[in-house]
C-alpha cells in the first residue's frame, strides 16, 4: 500500500492525511527524523520548501536509512490515524518544543489536546501507596477538565490513566512503540478503554514498530511537551521519570514532585526534584491552583479518636504489617487487627500485600 493510501475500512474512521503530511511520511521513510527536522526547519519557509521538493533535494546529502517505505503507511485493519506537524489538528504544545515530532500516529481523538493537560509519571515498580496516589491525582485532576497525560507503563503511569477513566475524564497515552505493538501487552485493554472514553493513544512510530529501550526516553519528551505541567509521583535517583522532569524544565513546563517516606528509595528522586525547586504536590489542588483552574472542594474526613487514631497514625505510605503496627501502638495484636478491620471498612486504610497503607482520600488531609 502506498504512503497516504488507506484501506477501505479506515476511510470513515480518520481524515485523509494532508499533502504535507504525506510528504513528511515519505521523507521519514528514507531519512532519520532528526536529519529531516534539521533540514526542514533550517529553511526560511519550511512548508514551501517541503512542497517544492527543496527539503528532499537537500536531504540527498544525508545518509539514508534502511527502512521500508510502506511501514509509514496504514495497513489493513490498523485503524490508525495520522497527523503531521503542519496540520491544524496537530497538538499545539508539541509544535513549540525542541526536537518536535514531525508525524504522530494515533487512535482516539486529537481534540483532547485542546483541554488543559497535566502529565502524571513515576516508577514502574511503584509502591501500593504510589499507585494509589497516582490514581487519586489522575481522577482529581480529570474531574475539573484536565486531560491526564502519561506513558501507559506499569505502575504509576497505568494508575494515572485508570484514575482519569474512573473519574469519567480524558487521558492521553504516549507509547514507546507502534500502535500495533502496545507495550506492555497486558495494557491492550487499557488502550481500548482510553479510546472508548474519548481519550487518545499516540506514537511517533509506525504501527509495527517494536518497543526498544531507547524509544522510551525519546517518547518522554512528548509526554512533557504535550503537557502544561508534569507531576512525578515516585522516582528513584535513576528513574526515567526524572528524564521527563528534566525535559519538562527544558521545555518551560511546570514540574511538581510528591514527597514520600524518607527511607524509601522511590522517594529519592522526588525529594531531589523538590530540593532543586520543583513544586510540592500533595494533592491535585496544588497543581490546579497554579494553573488557574478551579479545584474541587476538599473531602471531609470524620475525625478518629482513641485506639483508632493511634492505629491510623502508625500506618504510613509503605505497607506495614499488623504485627509492626501493634508494636508501634503498644497494644494487643488481636485488638489492633480488629481496629484495622474497622478502619478498612471506613475507607481509612487498605491492605497491600501483607501490610496496610493509608488510602489517599484520607492520607492527604
Amino acid at each position: 500500500m502506498a504512503i497516504g493510501e488507506r484501506s477501505p475500512s479506515l476511510r470513515n474512521s480518520f481524515p485523509d492525511p494532508s499533502p504535507e503530511t504525506v510528504l513528511l511520511l515519505e521523507l521519514l521513510a528514507c531519512w532519520r527524523r532528526r536529519d529531516v527536522s534539521t533540514t526542514l526547519f533550517n529553511c526560511e519557509t519550511p512548508v514551501e520548501a517541503l512542497c517544492e521538493g527543496r527539503v528532499r533535494a537537500a536531504l540527498q546529502r544525508a545518509k539514508p536509512i534502511a527502512y521500508d517505505p510502506g511501514a509509514a503507511a496504514w495497513s489493513s485493519g490498523d485503524n490508525v490515524g495520522v497527523t503531521g506537524f503542519f496540520d491544524a489538528d496537530f497538538p499545539p504544545l508539541l509544535k513549540h518544543i525542541p526536537d518536535p515530532p514531525l508525524i504522530l500516529f494515533y487512535r482516539g481523538s486529537l481534540g483532547v489536546f485542546s483541554q488543559p493537560t497535566v502529565a502524571v509519571v513515576g516508577a514502574r515498580r511503584c509502591t501500593g501507596a504510589g499507585r494509589e496516589l497516582a490514581r487519586h491525582l489522575g481522577g482529581e485532576l480529570a474531574k475539573p477538565g484536565c486531560c491526564i497525560v502519561s506513558g501507559l507503563a506499569t505502575g504509576v503511569d497505568a494508575a494515572a490513566h485508570d484514575g482519569a477513566l474512573r473519574a469519567g475524564g480524558l487521558t492521553a497515552a504516549f507509547l514507546g512503540s507502534g500502535l500495533a505493538r502496545v507495550y506492555p501487552r497486558r495494557h491492550a485493554a487499557l488502550v481500548d478503554a482510553i479510546v472508548a472514553a474519548g481519550g487518545i493513544v499516540v506514537s511517533e512510530y509506525p504501527s509495527a514498530t517494536p518497543p526498544r529501550p531507547f524509544r522510551f526516553p525519546e517518547r518522554n519528551r512528548l509526554i512533557s511537551g504535550a503537557s502544561m505541567a508534569v507531576i512525578v509521583v515516585e522516582a528513584s535517583r535513576r528513574s526515567g521519570s526524572l528524564i521527563t522532569a528534566r525535559l519538562a524544565l527544558e521545555q518551560g513546563r511546570d514540574v511538581y514532585a510528591c514527597p514520600g517516606p524518607v527511607q524509601s528509595p522511590l522517594s529519592e528522586g522526588c525529594h531531589e526534584l523538590i530540593r532543586h525547586g520543583a513544586g510540592l504536590a500533595t494533592d491535585a489542588r496544588d497543581v490546579l491552583n497554579n494553573l488557574g483552574l478551579e479545584a474541587l472542594p476538599a473531602p471531609q474526613t470524620p475525625a478518629l479518636e482513641g485506639l483508632a487514631a493511634q492505629v491510623y497514625a502508625a500506618v504510613d505510605g509503605v505497607p506495614v504489617l499488623a504485627e509492626e503496627i501493634a508494636r508501634r501502638v503498644g497494644t494487643d495484636f488481636a485488638l489492633v487487627c480488629a481496629t484495622l478491620t474497622d478502619l478498612e471498612l471506613g475507607g481509612f486504610v487498605r491492605q497491600e500485600g501483607l501490610g496496610y497503607i493509608r488510602t489517599l482520600a484520607n492520607a492527604l488531609e
